[in-house]
């Protein structure tokens, strides 16, 4: 009998949250479907608590519409976790399928269905909870605040299907900071997180029975919040403060080693920033030990953003008092959760098979984020080392990035506390070699490029010095086809092009101030959509704007994309005028890590007398070592000839050049025999000019 009364002894039970227990974390308000809103909530006390019989209240602040529900049957929430309650478990969007979970993989269950509260997607609304007439928690929301790129009802324009506004774990989480829900100015609330992407349970037919769900939509439920990074794809604002892990020391003071690392002693040589794995956890920071070995036990994290300075810090509390970084070492601090810490670490598996553990495990509440700024190692009240911080500089290098992500890289050749501060220095591994696997805290197994632990990785690029690489040839003015140029490889090795940049500058008159300078500037950056480019040794490549220059097949012909009749190089977002003064140049990276301008042509088709469909190219015999100076004359250029026509897009539609290949400045007739494709579409200003050069040319000769 005394076993039976102590196992229904009240203090078994568990009991109603008191003021401050729960905290409204995230809110979903503005969802596709309209009937599956939700609200998260932290359950700060270390006790579970039971929300059955409190009162949940939704209140419009303009209209004063309000909605309320009361909660029946036990609502079990644990202590120091989150709970997802949501609108309706079964969507009236589609009755016969009803949802029983957030998202449309199933991995986070609502723990109850309100039903009827209702927040508005424009006004400000209250939402509260009381548990036994006393107010738990309670925030004003405003929904505008949301800043999400939301798909369009016919689904032709934006890209997420709703995105929730979270509490910004960077602040504390408790029942007085949260009050302000609202993205403004010292607002303690944020937008979520591009990286945190999840499936919602948009139905997969709207009611005409049209293609419709799950929709991808940006937000945490039931896991810490990440704030938002303004929407750089890849990059991570956000953290969370659900008690993430150290190495095992606790969070009292921390003394400081008689050894602790001094200024030298530490590069921050690797950044692992917004990793996707399932918790969007397991950044990583690697220093590298450049000194001759040190402690970086009582060492301090910290990050920072321009615009706001020091963002999150955290004191490093080694288990044995003894983090050591030897001359040479790579260690490895990782940000982690407590599903981390509870599984024993951070571990990374490369495709042999060997593991690579974390080193040391700090809290989830510090971490990079996208926009610009640094993350700084320091040590007995000294800057040890910093290094800047800028994920939207390599926006245009993780395009093959795996599922899990990329880490940056400082360059082996600049492991050095000055040379990390440059972002030239640093670049995106190559992923042969750097292939890891990561299982997160769920189970599921994520792929991600990096070198934790190791040596750095950086691409070998041999990119061409000035005057390697030069301009051999040029259309801008092609009639019913795309623009084009040559770019002559005057060396006799293999040069690789990728990252470097095509530049075009237009120079005229300002309107306003009556000076001639440049109007205009357009850029491309070769790579940027993820092909890799080399020039052989001696040759020619041709580059081409946008697609084929000759498509030989569509499609539909092909069975997939459609081929081209020559070896070309495709770019885009730079343009040619054939009525204006113009360069175009073109510029690489260099050992150094600034950039050198290989070649520069001037041009004006107009003022030089190149009609349209007629490109304006170099005689093969001026290709050489010195065709980047050679190319700067305008004498040395010459018209392509009508007996160059490589392609008549349709009747009266000519093109005439060389290609692909060497070219030869042929001596021509003004006017095309018959046999060969009139062009009839050259500007009148062009064919003037034309006319009047070789009446110039003899009125020169009689001088």
């Amino acid at each position: 009998m005394t076993a039976i009364l102590l196992l229904l002894a009240p203090a078994a039970l568990a009991a109603p949250p008191a003021a401050g227990d729960l905290v409204f974390t995230e809110v979903l308000a503005d969802d596709a479907c309209g009937y599956n809103e939700w609200f998260e909530v932290y359950n700060t006390s270390t006790d579970e608590v039971d929300l059955d019989g409190c009162l949940l209240e939704s209140i419009n602040t303009v209209s004063g519409t309000s909605y309320d529900h009361t909660v029946s049957g036990p609502v079990l929430i644990a202590g120091n976790t989150y709970a997802v309650l949501n609108r309706s478990t079964t969507s009236s969007c589609d009755d016969e399928n009803p949802a029983t979970s957030v998202d449309a993989d199933g991995l986070v269950t609502a723990a109850y269905e309100y039903g009827a509260l209702r927040i508005s997607n424009g006004d400000a609304n209250i939402l509260r909870i009381t548990c036994s007439g006393t107010v738990i928690d309670e925030i004003t929301l405003e929904a505008d605040q949301f800043d999400c790129d939301e798909l369009s009802s016919d689904g032709t324009t934006g890209t997420y299907g709703s995105c929730t506004l979270q509490l910004d774990p960077a602040n504390a989480i408790d029942a007085a900071t949260n009050d302000d829900a609202t993205t403004s100015e010292g607002g303690a609330w944020c937008e979520s997180n591009t990286a945190d992407q999840y499936n919602d349970v948009t139905p997969a037919l709207n009611s005409d029975d049209e293609p419709w769900g799950p929709l991808p939509a940006l937000g945490t439920p039931g896991a810490a919040n990440q704030c938002g990074d303004g929407g750089v794809s890849g990059g991570d604002d956000g953290g969370g403060d659900d008690g993430g892990g150290d190495d095992g020391g606790d969070d009292g003071d921390v003394t400081v080693p008689v050894d602790v690392c001094v200024p030298g002693d530490v590069v921050i040589s690797e950044l692992m920033i917004a990793p996707r794995d399932g918790a969007n956890a397991d950044e990583w920071i690697e220093v590298y030990g450049s000194g001759a070995g040190c402690n970086l036990h009582s060492c301090v994290i910290e990050t920072w953003t321009d615009d706001e300075g020091l963002r999150d810090s955290d004191v490093i509390n080694a288990t044995d008092d003894s983090l050591q970084l030897a001359v040479g070492d790579h260690v490895v601090l990782a940000r982690s959760t407590s599903s981390d810490v509870d599984a024993g670490g951070i571990s990374w598996v490369d495709t042999d098979g060997n593991t690579t553990e974390a080193d040391y495990l700090y809290e989830y509440g510090v971490y990079l984020r996208s926009e610009p700024g640094e993350v700084k190692v320091v040590c007995d009240g000294e800057v040890v080392d910093s290094a800047r911080v800028d994920w939207g500089a390599f926006e245009d290098l993780i395009g093959g990035c795996p599922d899990g992500w990329c880490s940056v890289n400082l360059h082996p050749g600049f492991m050095n506390a000055d040379a990390n501060d440059d972002l030239a220095n640093w670049c995106v591994p190559p992923t042969d070699g750097n292939l890891y696997t990561h299982t997160d805290p769920n189970g599921d197994v994520w792929e991600l490029v990096g070198t934790p632990g190791k040596e750095n990785d950086c691409p070998f690029f041999d990119w061409p010095t000035q005057g390697e690489a030069a301009f051999a040839e040029i259309m801008t003015a092609p009639q019913s086809t795309n623009e084009w140029f040559e770019l002559y490889n005057a060396t006799d090795r293999d040069l690789e092009l990728t990252l470097c940049e095509l530049r075009r500058v237009k120079y005229g008159t300002d309107e306003e101030s009556g000076e001639y300078g440049p109007l205009s500037e357009a850029s491309w950056l070769i790579g940027e959509d993820g092909v890799e480019v080399m020039v052989p040794a001696g040759s020619v490549q041709l580059f081409v704007k946008d697609d084929c220059l000759i498509p030989t097949g569509s499609e539909e012909d092909t069975g997939g994309a459609a081929t081209c009749s020559y070896d070309e190089v495709h770019y885009g977002s730079l343009s040619f005028t054939a009525d204006s003064d113009e360069t175009l140049s073109l510029i690489c990276p260099d050992a150094s890590g600034g950039s050198v301008i290989v070649d520069e042509i001037a041009f004006n088709m107009a003022a030089q007398g190149i009609r349209d469909g007629h490109s304006l190219m170099l005689d093969q015999s001026k290709l050489g070592p010195d065709t980047h100076t050679i190319n700067d004359d305008p004498g040395n250029w010459c018209e392509a000839a009508f007996s160059q026509e490589f392609y008549e897009a349709e009747e009266e539609k000519c093109n005439y050049g060389t290609p692909g290949e060497a070219s030869q400045c042929l001596t021509d007739p003004l006017n095309p025999p018959d046999t060969v494709c009139r062009c009839s579409t050259t500007s009148w200003k062009g064919m003037w000019i034309a006319w009047l050069m070789p009446l110039a040319v003899l009125w020169r000769r009689r001088d």
